[in-house]
């Protein structure tokens, strides 16, 4: 199947996100034109992004609407209403950016349109997709929370006069909204999400620390159907920097905390799980806007969970399966494959893949496990059928293939590799471009320095020579210097010491210390004056 293609109708920073995934991280997608009234912006990213730039509808589907599959509605929120009415006439499913209208009776229009022509209509709300939220959404229709009591949402951010003045829509009435509209409608849909229709609201606004029309600031208080009680805080008036972007879920049986910047962090795990014991008492902090894009976040989330099948009817959306804790923190743009389980406090860098499928094996085929605490850094690849213990960290662009047993407090350098059916103790250290083939054993406390090569082929290239695979066995605290080579089946004693660059050839004895190519003793780790700390 081809991919789809997407046009993208409007040019403002909201666009430079959703463009920058679908440009860069999404094979099954492609970008098929842009649209914007600024001829100029739409020549801006037509240049960068590679795909034609038009200043109206018109005339991009008459010049390339055979190749246009989705349309992408970016504009300023006051026009959605208007743009949606128009683009209908095309039979294209549409992707409205947040909110859906200003009005009520704007949104109903679209919905009815939409459902005139028989198009598809999305909104973008892709804080749903976060992993904590998907987790409690089970949670809440496994009714594990029982009869819910309280739900509380705050935004806490910082836009300043700058901001609000970058666009002349910004913060107007018939454009934009205030806070409650703009930046806190991800988290008033969140929370009715979870806590249900609501019967009756109490509300205050004030515009503090800007010159906007709409409100900067906002508190309501509401009661739901079901009788719980819900609390919205929301500004943009946060100074200097942005804080938090959170929502609490209270029930008979058990609370939640979600936090972070986006609302993608646990903070108080899911009802009926007793969470494993902190070492520490706060949560990990999200870097927020000085960090990660704000597009990496929004449109990586977004795009990222949706998978569209495109037939002659349109399209639908799908999310497949998510097996792990509501513990771990994964940024949008990571993968996560099925039958992967995260622990606590768990926190998976941007551009890793967790769980891959190895050659024959079907996604999800391989249960993969992690314990709590771990942190796997960017470009990092965990192939499927691993087991391993807590407080687990790697460098970045680690690779982990399949079918390995790996103890807890392990620690695995940048750009180190560690081939499949090895098994890895506890309190193990392997430092930055280590290679760990097949079959190795490293036991508990071992240490491997930065670019020490183990192997485990006597004739590389030979017939049969992966039926004769054996990789070194490193003993309990033994300690390999940098840039050695231990031979394939060697055995390294227990608490011995391989110096810098040594080539070992043979059975090192426990305790002892070689060096050279070939390796020889040299001495013993308990004349040497810091002993077993070395």
């Amino acid at each position: 199947m081809s991919n789809l293609r997407f046009a993208l109708v409007g040019c403002g920073s909201i666009a430079r996100k959703h463009a920058h995934v679908l440009h860069n991280y999404l094979d099954e997608a492609e970008i098929g034109a842009f649209v914007d009234l600024d001829g100029a912006r739409a020549c801006e990213f037509s240049r960068k992004f590679e795909a034609p730039g038009f200043t109206s509808v018109d005339e991009m589907m008459r010049r390339v609407g055979d190749r246009i599959d989705v349309i992408n509605v970016l504009t300023p929120s006051g026009a959605h209403c208007e743009n949606v009415l128009d683009l209908v006439q095309y039979g294209r499913p549409l992707v409205v950016e947040k909110p859906l209208a200003l009005r009520l009776e704007d949104a109903d229009r679209m919905i009815e349109a939409c459902d005139a022509h028989g198009v598809k209509l999305f909104v973008v709300h892709q804080n749903r997709y976060n992993l904590p939220i998907l987790k409690t959404r089970e949670a809440l229709e496994q009714g594990r929370f029982g009869r819910l009591v309280l739900g509380t949402v705050r935004l806490r951010w910082t836009r300043d006069q700058a901001y609000y003045d970058s666009e002349s829509w910004r913060g107007t009435w018939a454009h934009d909204g205030g806070v409650f509209m703009n930046q806190a409608v991800h988290h008033i849909d969140m929370l009715t999400w979870f806590m249900g229709n609501v019967e009756s609201v109490r509300s205050m606004a004030a515009t503090r620390l800007v010159k906007i029309e709409a409100e900067d600031t906002g508190v309501a208080v509401l009661r739901f159907n079901s009788g719980a009680l819900g609390v919205l805080e929301a500004t943009t008036a946060t100074r200097p920097i942005d804080l938090e972007g959170s929502i609490s879920i209270l029930g008979e049986k058990g609370s939640v905390v979600i936090g972070g910047f986006f609302m993608n962090e646990l903070v108080r795990p899911q009802p009926g799980r007793v969470p494993a014991r902190r070492d520490h008492g706060d949560p990990v902090k999200e870097s927020g806007p000085g960090g990660r894009t704000r597009g990496q976040e929004v449109a990586g989330a977004h795009y990222g969970h949706l998978r569209v099948d495109r037939n002659r009817h349109g399209c639908s959306a799908s999310f497949p399966p998510q097996e792990m804790s509501i513990g771990a923190r994964v940024v949008s743009i990571s993968k996560i494959y099925q039958n992967v389980q995260l622990g606590l406090d768990s926190i998976i860098e941007d551009f890793s893949i967790v769980g891959t499928p190895p050659r024959g094996a079907a996604d999800g085929e391989l249960a993969t496990t992690i314990g709590d605490r771990a942190v796997i850094r960017s470009h990092t690849v965990v192939y499927a059928g691993n087991v391993i213990g807590r407080n687990f960290q790697t460098g970045n662009k680690v690779n982990i293939r399949e079918l390995n047993d790996i103890g807890d407090n392990v620690s695995v350098g940048t750009l180190s590799v560690i081939e499949h059916h090895v098994k890895i103790g506890n309190n193990v250290r392997i430092h930055t471009q280590a290679f760990v083939p097949e079959f190795s054993v490293l036991e508990d406390g071992c240490w491997l320095g930065p670019n020490v090569v183990l192997t485990n082929a006597k004739y590389p290239g030979s017939p049969g020579v992966k039926d004769q695979l054996a990789g070194p066995v490193i003993r309990q605290g033994a300690k390999i210097g940098a840039n050695a080579t231990i031979l394939p089946g060697v055995v390294v004693g227990e608490n011995a010491l391989v110096g810098a660059g040594a080539v070992v050839v043979r059975d090192v004895p426990a305790g002892a210390v070689v060096a050279g190519n070939p390796a020889r003793v040299i001495g013993q780790i308990a004349d040497l004056p810091y002993g077993l700390n070395a």
